[in-house]
Order: C-alpha cells, then structure tokens, then sequence
C-alpha cells in the first residue's frame, strides 16, 4: 500500500485537535521523486495540511501536553510529535518530532499500546520514504518488522497485498485473516468482498457476511448496505435448505439481523471546538495525574530513582523550558 493509504489510517489522536493528514495523489508522486531532499519531501505531505492550532490558547494547551508528554502520557506525546511534524501549533521540527515519536515508540507504560505502534509506524515511513529525514531502509525494516511481529494491523495490511502483487494468494489471505484478528477495519472489509464477489476466492457470502459483520457497528464504508443484501440473499436461499442446514443457517441470519439492529450513532468530530478537544483530555489527564507522582528523589514525575544501579534521568533542554512555561 501506498504511503497515502498509511499516513490516512492514523486516528484522530484528541478527538479533533492534531490529526495526520491523508496526501493527496501529487503530493506522494513528489515524495517518490528522488531528486527531491528530505526538506521537500516534507513539505510535499505537509502542503495541503490545514492547521488548526493557531490560538495563544491552543499554543498554552500544547505546552501543558508536553508536561504530560514528559511524564510519560503516551498519547500525549504523539499528539505532541504530530503537532512539530506539521508545524501545528508549534514550529515545524523534525528532529524533535522524531524525538516524540521515539519517546512514544519506547513507551512502556500500560496504556501505551496503540500509540507505541502509531509512532513506529509513522518513523517507519518517515525514514522509508526520507521525509524530513535521510532515507533510511534498513532502519525502517527493522520498524516495519517489528510491528509485524505484533501483529499491528496496517501493516500485515500491506504485506497482504505485497504478496498479491507477488502472485502468493494464500500468504496474501493469511495476512489479511491476521490483520482482520487484530481489529483492522480495512482488512476485515476487503476480506468480505472478496467472499462476496469470489474474487480469487471462492465465494462464500456467509463468510462475507461474518467479516462485514465484524465492521458494522463502527458503520465502516458501505459495509452496513452490503450485509443487509447478503442477509435479504440468505433469507431468500433459506426457502430451499433442509431442516438441519436451515436451522444454522436462521441462527446465523438472526445474529446478523441483531448486529444490524444496532443504533449507530455518527459524531463528526470536526464539528467540535479544537480547544474542547484539547481541554477535555488534559481535564482527564489532570483527573489521573496520581498516576504520575514523582518517587522519592526524582524531580521529574513518573520517573523512579534508586531503584536500579542506574541513576535517575536528567531534564533535556526542552524539558526544562517546558518546565519554565509551565506556569
């Protein structure tokens, strides 16, 4: 997949705040230029970004993130990186951009799971395609292989159809098979296409019925419209089943009739204040700041002292101006 695809997959990190743009066909076509510095390239995917963050409010809310993001608040600092990456309330910086995505990346903390995973994924690319950064392949595979033995989503994604394009349709399908059990939405809907039109496969709309299934309560693309014709086609099929087969097969059509029974409320996050979005998580940060309690001896919180033979970690010069602005 292309890194368009990649970079349109990232999620929404404070509900509307600092979101990583999609780019647009021309844009990825000069990022593949390789006459073109890293410099260029850059702007090439930050050229059609809109900003956001442009009040002394939104710049305050950005400071205090930072805070969080020092003592250890994964989602913090990719909010953080993704804002120096674009220039987003902050001044564009690349170098300290990778140095939140790194943070992120190498965060150990129990809920830093899926930001992890998004920070590597966002070097791996950064470092693929050498934007605002030397190339560097070697270090991107090493990324890239990483979150495959995690299996994270995206990436067996794009390994999938790698291996299409390869004409190896059964590693193709197992990749896809994984990244859809790693809740990937994209992968579950093609899968289901796939089954429903027979493409490469052979068709089988009750299995197309069950990946569709698995991407209708967040209301994924068409796939509610698509399980509702496959349900109608097993609802008409059932009138020439035998007892045995038609009992599984109501069993089955009233699971998938309950799963569309399911109220699917649609908020459009872009609707919302950027402040009420940035507000909102530092209101819930600040509710759980006792998870970030200095221990004894250390001046910065959420950082433990004496309790190895490694002595605590000192403040950088960001950290201390952070500190300086915190108010």
């Amino acid at each position: 997949m292309s890194l368009k695809a990649i970079f349109s997959r990232i999620v929404i990190l404070i509900g509307v705040s600092l979101t990583f743009t999609s780019f647009l066909t021309n844009a990825e076509v000069k990022a593949e230029n390789k006459q073109q510095t890293p410099q260029q390239r850059l702007i090439a995917l930050t050229s059609n970004y809109q900003k956001i963050c442009s009040s002394d409010e939104c710049h305050k809310q950005l400071i205090k993130l930072r805070k969080y993001g020092r003592w250890g608040d994964a989602k913090s600092q990719l909010v953080v990186a993704s804002a120096y990456l674009y220039g987003d309330g902050v001044e564009q910086d690349t170098d300290k951009a990778i140095s939140w995505l790194k943070r992120t990346a190498y965060n150990t903390s129990t809920n830093a799971g899926k930001y992890s995973f998004k920070a590597f994924h966002m070097m791996a690319q950064l470092y693929q395609k050498g934007i605002g950064v030397e190339q560097d392949i070697p270090l991107a595979d090493e990324y890239f292989n990483k979150l495959a033995d995690k299996h994270y989503g995206p990436v067996l994604f794009d390994r999938a159809f790698a291996a299409f394009e390869q004409d190896n349709l059964a590693q193709g399908i197992t990749l896809l098979e994984q990244a859809s059990d790693s809740r990937f939405p994209e992968a579950s809907y093609y899968l289901a296409r796939m089954y429903q039109q027979g493409d490469f496969i052979e068709k089988d709309i009750n299995k197309a019925a069950l990946y569709y299934e698995k991407v209708v309560i967040s209301d994924y693309k068409d796939s509610r419209q698509r399980l509702e014709q496959i349900v109608a086609e097993m609802e008409e099929n059932s009138t020439t089943l035998t007892a045995n087969v038609l009992t599984k097969e109501q069993t089955l059509i009233n699971k998938l009739n309950a799963t569309l029974d399911i109220e699917i409320i649609t908020v459009n996050a872009h609707t919302l204040e950027t402040k009420d979005a940035m507000t909102n998580l530092l209101a819930r940060l600040k509710l759980s700041s006792n998870r970030f309690d200095a221990s004894t001896g250390s001046r910065i919180k959420g950082r433990g002292c004496g309790q190895t033979s490694y002595p605590c970690k000192g403040m950088n010069e960001e950290d201390i101006e952070d500190a300086r602005n915190e108010g």
